[in-house]
């Protein structure tokens, strides 16, 4: 039990610390009443502050610069903000769009916001006062003053206090009494605290508020001047648009202007040129007309002259003759005399007979007593020649001189030995001996016949390569011939058979002619071509053969049997000679059903195939593979089968289909399939076409189309040029005129691909004719 002095300090202590309480709490309530009013302060600091950014933010919009702005007062708090790219007005914050005029709080006491693309951040510096509790944690940016009562506040100040806790248990109950009061003293303070807090909130969120509502202000005054600004620039390039438009189409008026009177040019150019040339071939042929005429008067006065000749020769022969015979006269006068008288009688001519030639004692082959052939030595210097020849180094000519025989020659350097155009009948034998070298003769227009031909009288010609006979009066071939024969002309004479002498030994011969003369197959004997190894070249032209003759030889590359009365093809009549390249059959009577299937597809090579003038009212199907040229002119085709050249490698290139019945119901894009890449030609001129036909487009390799002089009156847009094909037409000729073209209703693009428009002739067109005019057409 405790005495009482000690009791007594102990309520002494209780006291003091009671006054101590009540001074501490009525120091502290006057700063607590101030702290409200501080955190005003820093409030209207900081939007002053805020507003003062705002405005140099301002002074700043019309910089063109995209920057985050940095003020005095300002930091950029992350390298993180950047300006959106392509979004003028927009800011990016972490990943997070941020428009025009946002601001926003990335953490405690930083602000930032978001002009024209910029961002601007700034920094809040708290300043704390002393607290008599100390300091709590913070509620939104600066930190506050603790909630505590005045013993809490007491207690980091006074030194006293650690006795009083160490007293503690043993005043507890003595204490227990003032501790309501303080309770209810603290409550009250914390409450009066919530008020001001809540009410500085109440400020700031009003604050906020205004801040948005300016910025959202600020921000749709922007997007509208923004939106202005995008206009005028649109309506700057609406009209930008509009002048290079403009630019554009008088740029391009100006071009087709130019273009036109270019072509103007080319046309006017032409039309000169087409009438220099009307005027050069006028006067060429007025010159050509000229030299006719006085090639006649020369030719007149070079007959007059021979004729002249002829007479002064035949005068000098009448004198030389009458000479002759008055010397005779005087001889056998004399030689009379003489025998009467007894004397011994020479005549004075035995030297002058011996002395003669010793061909010329020998009477000609067939030929009559009183012809004489002459003799000409051409070794020495002295040449003596019938008058009219010419002889040029190895060459001798007697052309057109009307020789009656044939000049003696001994000659062993002549070469070329020219007598045609004379009236020779007669070769005798032993002629040409003294020509060894003899390489080329011509005896064609003359009147030789076989009776009056020597046998073997070319043989001895070794050397002899080019033989002529043209137009003369042969019915066989002069055999047997020499081996060295390249090349026989027996062309317009009488033949009539070829058997297997006719050209016996002639392995080297190289090219044979028998044009219009009486052969037909019937008059060849079997094997008649076969001793022919090396010929390619064989002409049987208007002569008498129904059939293709066979046994042909396999080398032959060229068969002409134009003219003759050919009325079919059968099987293997050619294929002997597999090595055939052209083929003529012009005027002859083929049908469409005469022509095997084999007889033409079994020709591996040939490349060149003349039909024309004949009754076809097809083009011919199972053509040769190889088939480059086709010429099936003046026929009665009607029709061109689709795919008919469709097999044809490497194709076909020229296809000549004039002076026919051909409508458009008769060609359709699949009868020139496969001819896209080959063909060059394609001439339709002369036929019954209505219509320019279809798939002509397809022919990218076409030179010269002619579609003159048929029914033509409409040209599609897409006759000759595809839209959707960019290159230039391969044309060079096109021949249009003659039919029945509007030229002003022709489409401004039909002809638009092909390079040159002179190329296109058009001119003249025929009237359109009336319904009835057309159907009897």
């Amino acid at each position: 039990m405790q005495s009482r002095p000690s009791l007594i300090l102990h309520h002494y202590h209780i006291i003091l610390s009671m006054l101590l309480i009540n001074f501490l709490a009525a120091l502290l309530l006057p700063i607590a009443a101030q702290e409200p009013a501080r955190k005003r302060e820093d409030t209207s600091r900081l939007q002053a502050a805020h507003r003062e950014t705002v405005g140099h933010r301002r002074s700043l919009e019309g910089d063109d610069k995209r920057e985050t702005v940095t003020l005095d007062s300002y930091l950029e708090e992350d390298a993180g903000y950047d300006v959106l790219p392509g979004h003028t007005g927009q800011c990016r914050m972490h990943g997070m769009i941020m428009f025009n005029g946002a601001v926003w709080s990335p953490r405690s006491c930083v602000t930032c916001i978001c002009r024209h693309g910029r961002i601007a951040c700034d920094t809040i510096k708290c300043e704390h006062s002393r607290c008599q509790s100390g300091l709590a944690q913070d509620t939104h940016c600066c930190a506050t003053c603790g909630n505590t009562g005045p013993d809490d506040t007491d207690s980091a100040t006074d030194p006293s206090r650690e006795a009083q806790k160490e007293q503690k248990p043993i005043e507890e109950t003595d204490s227990r009494e003032d501790e309501g009061e303080h309770v209810q003293q603290r409550k009250l303070w914390e409450e009066r605290r919530r008020e001001e807090e809540m009410k500085g909130e109440r400020i700031k969120a009003d604050e906020r508020t205004d801040e948005n509502k300016k910025s959202e202000e600020e921000w749709s005054l922007n997007e509208k001047e923004q939106r202005r600004l995008e206009m005028e620039e649109n309506r700057k390039e609406d009209q930008e648009r509009r002048r290079e438009d403009e630019e554009r189409r008088r740029v391009e008026q100006r071009i087709k202007d130019e273009e036109q009177k270019r072509r103007n040019e080319e046309r006017k150019k032409y039309e000169d040129e087409l009438r220099r040339l009307e005027e050069e071939v006028q006067t060429r042929w007025e010159l050509e007309q000229k030299r006719k005429i006085e090639a006649q008067q020369r030719q007149a006065e070079q007959r007059r002259k021979q004729e002249e000749e002829q007479m002064r020769r035949y005068l000098e022969k009448e004198i030389l003759a009458r000479q002759q015979e008055e010397e005779q006269e005087a001889e056998e006068e004399k030689r009379r005399r003489c025998l009467q008288h007894g004397c011994s009688y020479t005549s004075s001519t035995t030297e002058t007979v011996e002395g003669l030639h010793p061909d010329l004692e020998e009477p000609f082959f067939f030929a009559p007593p009183q012809a004489r052939q002459p003799f000409y030595q051409l070794e020495g210097d002295q040449v003596s020649l019938p008058s009219g020849c010419s002889l040029l180094i190895n060459t001798l000519r007697c052309t057109g001189l009307n020789l009656k025989v044939l000049p003696l020659l001994q000659a062993k350097h002549l070469k070329h030995l020219y007598i045609n155009e004379n009236d020779i009948t007669t070769v005798p034998p032993h002629i040409f001996d003294g020509l060894p070298n003899l390489e080329w003769m011509d005896l064609s227009r003359n009147l030789i016949t076989t009776r009056h031909v020597a046998p073997a009288v070319f043989q001895n010609l070794t050397f002899l390569r080019r033989l002529y006979l043209d137009d003369n009066q042969l019915t066989q071939i002069p055999h047997p011939l020499p081996a060295s024969l390249e090349e026989i002309r027996i062309n317009n004479n009488r033949l009539e058979v070829l058997d297997a002498d006719s050209f016996q030994g002639l392995s080297h011969l190289v090219a044979l002619e028998l044009k219009n003369n009486r052969l037909s197959e019937s008059t060849i004997t079997p094997g008649a071509f076969s001793p022919l190894m090396a010929l390619t070249f064989l002409r049987l032209e208007l002569n008498y053969f129904r059939l293709i003759p066979f046994d042909l030889p396999q080398s032959l590359e060229e068969l002409f049997l134009d003219g003759n009365q050919i009325e079919e093809i059968k099987d293997g009549a050619i294929s002997p000679a597999s090595m055939l390249g052209t083929l003529q059959l012009r005027n002859n009577s083929l049908k469409d059903e005469a022509i095997s299937q084999n007889a033409l597809l079994a020709l591996k090579n040939l490349e060149s195939l003349d039909l024309s003038h004949n009754p076809l009212k097809h083009v011919p199907s199972y053509l040769p593979v190889v088939l480059r040229h086709l010429v099936l002119t003046h026929n009665q085709i009607e029709r061109i089968p689709g795919f008919v050249f469709a097999h044809m490698k490497p194709g076909l290139q020229y296809l000549y289909l004039s002076f026919n019945q051909i409508g458009n119901s008769g060609v359709d894009p699949s009868s020139l399939f496969g001819t896209g890449h080959s063909l060059h030609e394609l001439f339709l001129d002369y036929n019954k076409l209505q219509s320019v036909p279809l798939g002509l487009t397809s022919l990218k390799s076409i030179k010269v189309i002619a579609m003159n002089d048929n029914r033509i009156s409409t040209i599609p847009d897409n006759a000759f040029c595809n839209d959707m094909d960019p290159e230039d037409s391969s044309l060079i000729s096109l021949h249009l005129e003659n039919n029945y073209i509007e030229r002003r209703e022709i489409p401004h693009t039909a002809f638009s691909c092909i390079k040159s428009l002179s190329s296109v002739i058009l001119r003249p067109q025929k009237p359109i004719p009336k319904p009835d005019e057309h159907d009897q057409c």
